[in-house]
């Protein structure tokens, strides 16, 4: 489980700090903005992205959603 809430991921987005390699597993990632963020590396696990806009994310190394089925039982 991601050690952070929405709220401090809201922040750390408008302050322009890179989520490169943050675990982000099981956080609500629900409508936000992605688009152009650094995801390098971040562990993406069970994190829900409804309705995010991920266009330009650097999802490079990360553990991506497609996977998902393929690590689960």
């Amino acid at each position: 489980m991601s050690p952070f809430t929405r709220e401090q991921l809201l922040e750390l987005l408008q302050s322009n700090t890179t989520l490169e390699g943050i675990d982000l597993s099981g956080a609500n990632l629900e409508a936000i903005n992605l688009g152009g963020v650094n995801l390098n590396h971040a562990n993406l696990r069970g994190a829900r992205f409804t309705r995010a806009n991920l266009e330009g994310a650097d999802l490079s190394g990360a553990l991506q959603p497609h996977l998902w089925r393929e690590t689960r039982p």
